[in-house]
């Protein structure tokens, strides 16, 4: 008796692929999106170092609490984030900035949920 090969079987491989395939766009979106939240960190993180930096050293530029903030918003590279977005205070540490920011997604309704970032840097 001769064999056929896939013999019954078809349609596997195209079932098989549709409950693979959406696993895969997930783990790489999901991916993607997990880069843009530590990237984003990092970004807001050394916005508000070298803001906090420049209220303590150079005072023709970030003298004032709004000239600081604006120079924090453009050390932000993040789309959508404004001056006001930064608190800038003086305490006991120095010169205080610090930023809130909720990120949304680039994909509507990828993650159930809205991350919340938040970095803060003071210096003397």
């Amino acid at each position: 008796m001769t064999r056929t090969p896939w013999l019954g079987e078809s349609g596997a491989a195209a079932a098989e692929i549709a409950l693979c395939v959406p696993v895969l766009i997930g783990l790489i979106l999901g991916s993607v999106e997990l880069s843009r939240y530590l990237w984003a960190q990092n970004d807001l993180q050394y916005a508000v170092e070298y803001a906090s930096r420049c209220a303590a050293v150079d005072q023709i530029k970030c003298g004032t609490t709004s000239g600081t903030q604006a120079y924090a918003a453009s050390m932000a590279s993040q789309s959508g984030i404004s001056p006001n977005d930064f608190t800038v205070a003086t305490q006991a540490c120095g010169y205080s900035v610090s930023v809130n920011y909720t990120m949304t997604s680039v994909i509507p309704g990828l993650l159930p949920f809205n991350p919340s970032i938040s970095a803060s840097s003071c210096h003397a």
